[in-house]
């Protein structure tokens, strides 16, 4: 008898765990320094790996997902867990034995997360951007900035100028193959006669060599043949469905077969599919009336509901808060509410009339604003503790910042956006703020005609640039915080009878921004939904023509879109085309807060 043919997704999986698993291991043990914690998430990074390609839901770079998986496991788990003695101890063993880890040691998990892959495991900027969710120009900075610091602990023979400075970041990138044609013919020019730049290129790459000898935990043959068991598949359902048709024959047994049959399929009339880049569909959190509802994306099924607030960027947790403290009116009561199980938990008092903005899990860093204060001001605290670490007020010639529903987190959780209006200017002007959040100060503004300010929309796009929407203008403004300036304005068609289209609840999120940065999607007052090439600032074309959508939102993957239509009814459609994908289904929410992968 002839051995069964093995699948193509079988012989990709069993490559890519051949390639893979020593590095998979080692890069969890990097992260968390114990042995047992990263074989387990190892393997598990591998099952979830085969279970999408088996199903065929692995659309892009299967390498990329792989590492994905194993941050957000990773990443996860620190989280819950301190490690313990021992991995506290062989950690501290780490950094004193290995000068080049001893300078990412203290960044944040997913940054620190960001340089390892780029570097110890020489899988560049773009697969760590992906991985960690920074995105690659943030994983180029990160990189560059440890290389910088390692630098700087070297005598070198002759002190850059400010030209070579310039070079730096370039030289940088280019040990990562991340650099544009501009920027090699510039080095290729200016390497040849400068000593310093040559010995800046040379303690770079003796940093990642440094780095790459960070020494392996053992271990590994036992991820690799845990991960290849994967692949013996338990029995499908309808190996289940035959034994239960045996069991039927029997006619003792026919009425409880039906009923156990009944179970099994109880749900499958209802329309599903699947959504985002997990192994479950996206879940989506949709603001109400009455506070958060949590979406099943595949589905549009009611997971359940949750109090008003900020959700965590993991989704795992939604901070909110009760005005008075236990008797105390002058205090706020801070809860927070376990997503998985929805209870919630008083976590305790807070000093002053807050509300939540946005939360920092990773940090343990909740972000809270006074709207009744003028000017108005912002308070990080503590999330443990409930100390205040910091806290600044608002520029006395902006109002309305700080406002929840305007406020954004950047993706890397370096900065926040608001949205304001400008005091006292001669016609109506709209501001966006960055806050940088290492030291809650403001980083950068930009100003910009603006007839009703609280109708822009902001998302922070590539280079650390903001795409703002002036909904009722019909203006899309590219912002470099940076310098202050208005790069480039686009007028968007169908917004001449904007007022006219506006919703009794108007949505704060109407536009929504692939996962790469480079296709724009706008739901204008009017009807369907645009599509900009964020490149060429240009709109290519307008979906669904005949509907008109109050929210949008993004798939994890990039593929779908979720929207609310104006009559409240819950869409997903394909990115690619606008076609609607599962039937509507009637929704009593308005806007989309986030969106998480799926488990």
């Amino acid at each position: 008898m002839t051995e069964p043919k093995e699948s193509p997704a079988g012989g990709a999986y069993r490559e890519l765990v051949e390639l893979h698993a020593q590095q998979v291991y080692a890069y969890i043990y990097f992260l968390l320094f114990d042995e047992a914690s990263a074989d387990s998430l190892a393997v598990d990074s591998f099952r979830q790996l085969w279970r999408g390609l088996r199903r065929g839901e692995i659309l892009g770079d299967a390498v990329e997902q792989l590492y994905r998986q194993a941050t957000r496991l990773a990443l996860r788990h620190s989280r819950k867990a301190d490690g313990g003695r021992r991995g506290r101890q062989r950690a501290e063993q780490g950094r004193n034995e290995n000068e080049a880890f001893r300078i990412i040691a203290p960044f944040a998990p997913d940054q620190k997360a960001a340089v390892l892959l780029a570097v110890w495991g020489k899988l560049g900027d773009r697969v760590a951007g992906v991985a960690t969710g920074l995105g690659h120009r943030r994983v180029r900075d990160l990189v560059f900035a440890a290389r910088q610091e390692f630098r700087a602990a070297r005598r070198m023979d002759k002190p850059p100028s400010a030209l070579c400075e310039r070079m730096a970041p370039i030289l940088s990138a280019r040990r990562d193959g991340d650099i544009s044609d501009d920027e090699r013919a510039s080095l290729n020019e200016h390497l040849p006669g400068c000593a310093s730049c040559r010995e800046t290129e040379a303690i770079f790459a003796e940093f990642d060599s440094v780095l790459s000898r960070l020494p392996s935990p053992a271990g590994a043959d036992a991820v690799r043949e845990r991960a290849l068991a994967a692949t013996v598949e338990s029995p499908e359902r309808r190996g289940v469905l035959r034994r239960l048709a045996r069991l039927a024959s029997a006619p003792a047994l026919l009425v409880i077969s039906l009923m156990v049959l009944v179970v099994i399929f109880r749900d499958c009339s209802a329309p599903s599919i699947k959504t985002g880049a997990g192994r479950t569909s996206d879940v989506a959190f949709v603001r109400s009336p009455d506070g958060i509802l949590l979406l099943d994306t595949g589905s549009g099924r009611d997971l359940g509901r949750v109090a008003a607030g900020v959700v965590a960027p993991d989704g795992e947790r939604v901070f909110s808060v009760r005005s008075g403290c236990r008797g105390n009116g002058a205090q706020t009561t801070l809860l927070r509410t376990d997503v998985s199980t929805l209870k919630s938990t008083e976590v305790g008092c807070i000093d002053g009339q807050l509300v939540p903005v946005a939360a920092d899990d990773i940090a343990g860093v909740l972000y809270l604003a006074d709207t009744t204060a003028d000017p108005r001001s912002l308070v990080a605290v503590d999330v443990q503790t409930l100390k205040e670490r910091a806290s600044m007020r608002a520029p006395t010639d902006i109002s309305g910042v700080f406002d929840p529903s305007t406020t954004i987190l950047a993706g890397d959780r370096s900065a926040l956006y608001t949205v304001g209006a400008v005091n006292g200017a001669p016609t109506a002007t709209g501001a966006v703020l960055k806050i940088d959040l290492t030291s809650l100060e403001i980083a950068g503004r930009v100003t910009f005609p603006s007839s009703e300010p609280g109708s822009i929309d902001v998302i922070p796009s590539d280079e650390g640039r903001i795409l703002a929407y002036d909904r009722v203008g019909g203006r899309i403004r590219e912002l470099d915080l940076k310098t202050g300036q208005v790069v480039r304005a686009i007028d968007m068609p169908g917004n001449q009878t904007a007022q006219q289209g506006a919703s009794s609840q108007p949505s704060r999120h109407t536009m929504a921004l692939s996962p790469d940065g480079s296709t724009l999607y706008v739901a204008p007052p009017t009807a369907g939904i645009l599509v900009l090439d964020v490149g060429i600032g240009q709109v290519m074309r307008l979906m669904n023509p005949d509907r008109r959508y109050s929210a949008l939102a993004m798939s994890t993957d990039g593929t779908m879109l979720y929207g609310i239509e104006a009559d409240g009814a819950y869409v997903v459609l394909d990115a690619a085309t606008g076609k609607l994908l599962i039937p509507r289904v009637a929704l009593p929410g308005f806007d989309f807060v986030s969106v998480v992968a799926g488990a």
